[in-house]
């Protein structure tokens, strides 16, 4: 067995020495400053991602040989962060963590911006052992709680970013002391406290926090996010649909059934519905109409990261393309292609990496991947 590691060798701009990096300055106890335009993250439930290589298939319950095994500093919102900030977007992390705690340590070294919000006890640890075709198995760890004044730090930290950023990421599951509407009443102490700074806020969650913000902004459109990114089966935990039916569709080269459910979330106040579809790829869906994009070829390594990465590689392509579109008409989609041809080529880059792998920029081909649109994807068949 290979030394134990930590996280990936930090590449130019990344720091070596546990440093906190510029680009973020506490000013003082109640305020905190970050870069105009930022890509900002929350990942109340931080996590230490363990991957375990084994060489080979998982025995269950005999005895299985480690091959090599990595620590890295993960949970939903630090893998997006990571993401946008090796595509050089001014990025910032923030979640709860002590100052002391490895976790932090390594966050450090990656060069990215972070801003630790009180904790008392350390970052959880998440064991994934992936098999060599490519198959992970994912052991987590619940958390630890959160106490109610350290709720209310890292509450009052999110509304001081509100009025710089350009996106607020609330990814993850929450920690123990989390109402399950928290995520469902941070949209709106966001939108509140950006007092008309047009801030975009997406939402990356699954289980009881989805159920509740899907609750929630069916009988209200303004709790909605501007972006969900939910997958096959937790599009069908909001909406009450046949969950696995979604994803077996899409895989069959139905996209319908996608493509609808992503469009009622539109009609229900979300500005973009990214629904990731695994190896079939991703639908779309905004105001102005759905796509399809179908994934580059690659082999499988690890799924670990893969639904973040798509989060970012969307973020990543809004950013490249947004400005360019300030002049187009309203009928122009140019913006939502780039987008969601990154976010794909993001999410398949990651799979072809092993363990928690974020993609640096140089790894991802977006010219690879194929959008179509509106009925000309709906109609596909084969999709694979």
């Amino acid at each position: 067995m290979s030394s134990h590691s930590s996280s990936p060798t930090p590449q130019e701009g990344e720091t070596h020495d546990g440093t906190s990096p510029s680009g973020i300055e506490a000013l003082d106890s109640q305020s905190l400053r970050i870069p105009d335009n930022a890509v900002v993250t929350v990942t109340p439930n931080p996590c230490m991602d363990r991957t375990a290589a084994i060489s080979t298939p998982l025995d269950r319950g005999g005895v299985n040989r480690i091959t090599d095994v990595t620590d890295v500093p993960a949970g939903k919102g630090i893998n997006v962060a990571m993401a946008t900030y090796r595509a050089d977007e001014p990025t910032v992390a923030i979640a709860p963590a002590s100052a002391g705690d490895p976790f932090t340590s390594l966050v450090h070294k990656t060069g990215l911006s972070f801003v630790p919000t009180p904790a008392d006890h350390p970052v959880r640890v998440n064991l994934t052992v992936t098999e060599p075709d490519g198959t992970t198995t994912k052991l987590n760890e619940p958390g630890n709680p959160l106490e109610h004044d350290h709720v209310d730090t890292l509450t009052r930290v999110i509304s001081q970013v509100a009025q710089r950023a350009s996106w607020i990421v609330l990814s993850g599951s929450l920690p123990p002391g989390l109402p399950t509407s928290w995520y469902a009443d941070m949209v709106g102490v966001i939108r509140k406290s950006a007092d008309g700074h047009d801030v975009k806020i997406a939402v990356d969650t699954s289980d009881k926090p989805l159920e509740e913000l899907g609750a929630r902004m069916l009988k209200d459109p303004a709790v909605a996010p501007d972006l969900l990114k939910p997958n096959g089966f937790e599009i069908g935990q909001i909406l009450g649909l046949d969950e696995k039916n979604i994803e077996h569709e899409a895989s069959q080269g139905n996209l319908k059934p996608a493509t609808e459910a992503a469009k009622l979330l539109v009609d229900h106040g979300v500005r973009y519905v990214l629904l990731t579809l695994g190896a079939s790829g991703a639908v779309l869906a905004t105001q102005q109409g759905t796509w399809y994009a179908s994934p580059p070829p690659i082999t499988p390594v690890s799924t670990v990261g893969a639904g973040d990465s798509s989060l970012a590689g969307f973020i990543i392509g809004t950013q490249r393309s947004g400005h360019s579109n300030e002049t187009s008409s309203a009928t122009d989609s140019s913006v939502e292609k780039t987008a969601l041809q990154y976010a794909v080529a993001y999410g398949s880059a990651a799979t072809s990496l092993p363990g928690t792998t974020i993609p640096f920029p140089s790894q991802t081909q977006p010219e690879s991947v194929t959008v179509m649109a509106g009925a000309e994807a709906t109609a596909l068949k084969g999709v694979s």
